[in-house]
């Protein structure tokens, strides 16, 4: 969608023929006498394909108030010098774009040398070498600069030509979409090219076919670009780029050189009219998308999906799944979320997910990704979902659950997403627990545990196949002992306690951690490596029933996960106790906190993985 008016503002020193531009342009012919500043003139025109009014406002320099508001929603500023001052020049270089900047102006320039009627002398040429080399200079260094040109007020033909040009550029910039500098397509440009790409390939196979590409010709210009045509696309395409065509289909990258092709070749207008059509404005947001209000929750609060949701994905991944196998491929996803803006740390992410042994994405996997990045990056999430195409209203994606300190109090508890520390000594299987989860095959060697680490997957209640999946987040801290006595433990909904069943240390570190703890939380206390022989801890029956009496805990569950079969009969339990906390909790010695989270003090799991993210991009990037 184009605007329906340009606005051309006119800026430079006194005398230097801004009035005289506009008043030959209004008439046709130079006029000798002219104000000192017109009031704005509007024409309509059918100049250009989009039939768009133009508007010339003059200015003042002499009075910076009403020159600002003139600069305020213009789409092109036109810098006038005259062509036989250098000093005229001087003050585009000290004032006029130094001006610009500072008051935030990104509008396309376009810097006017008037006057060209006048014919110099040899020493004058001189001059102008000079002028040219600084012009040169401009260019270079004041990116908005889309043009130098030169006109003359007595001509007639050359204003028109001007304004025309200038129409043209206000219309079809290119700083934009390129830059000039790096030669590199400036990014948010190349994000909606990526989206335009998805959409335009109608069978999601990654290649525009010749039909895809008929759909985008007849969505943009209501017919075939029959000048070009298909196999002349193709062949442009592949004498520019190794890997622009596939299958005579176009790849990506075969895409993005095209576009590029077009904006050197002076063929912006196609690129505009192909991004405007899909609803982009000049800074690449989509016009027609809903805006996302900014989704607040409170630290006492959750976010989860919505069943809408929930379905919405298992369908995309069906429509995703080519092969029908149950399984994406690191690169398909990849290349998904690449057309949606790159999702965030997706290597990363591919660590804290299921995926099958040759490394590919299986459909808890994918629903997986979206809810860690709904608690860590909620907005973000949101967006992706519409651009993937959700239907419905943003208010249907997500539900926030009540403060978990209602559910304490009233024994209820309708979530479906739930958060659990795991605690323990070294060596205690910490980080073998959260492999599991996500199905990794169990791996003997000891490996010490150098940063925080989450997975999350999906858990079906075997016992009930009515029952919503849950999701389950497991999070291991490197700096566990600083979490326990902090804030920062009631963000979970239960805490796991391991310990070896073989090694006597490894019971006393969870003992010695209980009793210097001063909060109350549902706890699983776990007896791990049970394959293992039992030893003396020193402990007999019924001081371990006093121990566990002393704080309140259950039995402690026991677990091999070097020989457990079937880990989600395990973790369905660890579900049932973070929905049913008031029955774990644990009962400190040192004067108990209460089960909630303060608002002041909590920082949240969405906190968490926001750091534990940007933590692992900044790594990588390094």
């Amino acid at each position: 969608m184009f605007p329906s008016q340009i606005i051309i503002t006119l800026v430079g020193n006194e005398q230097v023929g801004k009035t005289s531009l506009i008043s030959t342009f209004t008439n046709s012919e130079f006029c000798e006498n002219v104000p000192s500043t017109l009031s704005d003139q509007t024409f309509s025109t059918e100049l250009l394909p989009e039939n768009v009014s133009l508007r010339l406002v003059d200015t003042n320099k002499n009075n910076p108030e009403s020159l600002l508001n003139k600069l305020e929603g213009c789409d092109l500023v036109c810098v006038l010098y005259e062509i036989g001052s250098s000093k005229s020049l001087q003050s585009i270089v000290e004032f006029w774009l130094p001006f610009l900047e500072e008051n935030g102006y990104t509008q396309p320039v376009i810097i006017v040398g008037t006057k060209n009627d006048i014919v110099h002398e040899k020493e004058d040429y001189e001059t102008q070498n000079k002028m040219n080399k600084i012009l040169m200079g401009l260019s270079l260094n004041f990116n908005r600069i889309e043009l130098c040109t030169k006109c003359s007020a007595k001509n007639p033909q050359s204003v028109f030509n001007f304004f025309l040009t200038a129409q043209e550029i206000a219309l079809y910039p290119l700083n934009p979409l390129y830059n000039v500098s790096t030669q590199e397509l400036n990014p948010n440009f190349h994000q909606a090219l990526l989206e335009i790409f998805k959409i335009c390939d109608q069978d999601n196979d990654n290649l525009l076919n010749e039909k895809d590409f008929d759909y985008l010709e007849f969505k943009v210009f209501n017919s075939k670009l029959e000048k070009i045509g298909y196999p002349t696309i193709v062949k442009t395409i592949s004498d520019g780029t190794f890997s622009g065509i596939q299958s005579n289909s176009i790849t990506v990258e075969g895409w993005i050189y095209l576009c590029k092709y077009f904006i050197s070749n002076g063929s912006r207008r196609i690129i505009w009219k192909i991004i405007r059509t899909f609803g982009y404005n000049n800074e690449f947001i989509k016009i027609k998308n809903v805006s996302i209000p900014e989704i607040k929750v409170k630290p006492e609060e959750s976010i989860e999906f919505t069943d809408e949701v929930i379905q919405f994905l298992e369908e995309k991944f069906n429509e995703y799944d080519q092969s029908q196998e149950g399984f994406l491929t690191k690169n398909f996803f990849e290349k998904i979320f690449f057309y949606e803006g790159g999702f965030p740390y997706v290597e990363n992410w591919m660590n804290c997910i299921e995926t099958e042994k040759n490394n590919r994405i299986t459909l808890n996997g994918f629903i997986s990704i979206f809810q860690l990045k709904l608690i860590s990056d909620t907005n973000n999430i949101l967006k992706t979902l519409v651009r993937l195409g959700y239907p419905n209203e943003i208010s249907k994606m997500f539900k926030i659950q009540r403060d978990k300190l209602i559910d304490f109090e009233q024994k209820t508890c309708n979530r479906n997403v739930f958060v659990a520390y795991v605690f323990g000594s070294k060596g205690s299987g910490k980080s073998t627990l959260l492999r599991s989860l996500i199905n990794e095959e169990y791996f003997p060697i000891y490996l010490s545990t150098t940063k925080t680490q989450i997975v999350a997957n999906q858990i079906t209640n075997l016992k009930s196949e009515n029952e919503k999946k849950n999701t389950l987040i497991l999070v291991e801290y490197i700096n566990e002992t600083n979490i326990i006595n902090s804030s920062r433990i009631l963000n979970c909904d239960v805490a796991i306690f391991l310990y070896d069943r073989g090694n006597v240390d490894s019971l006393k570190y969870i003992q010695n951690i209980f009793n210097k703890m001063k909060i109350s939380i549902p706890v699983v206390l776990i007896e791990n490596k049970i394959d293992l022989p039992k030893i003396d801890y020193k402990l007999k029956s019924k001081d371990m029933q006093n121990f566990l009496k002393a704080f309140n805990l259950k039995k402690p569950l026991e677990l091999s996960l070097k020989d457990y079969s079937d880990e989600s009969l395990f973790f369905q339990e660890i579900i049932k106790r973070a929905k049913t906390p008031w029955d774990y909790m644990l009962k400190p010695k040192i004067q108990p906190l209460k089960y909630i989270i303060p608002i002041s003090t909590a920082v949240t799991i969405g906190s968490i993985l926001y750091f534990y993210l940007n933590k692992k991009k900044k790594n990588k990037d390094n």
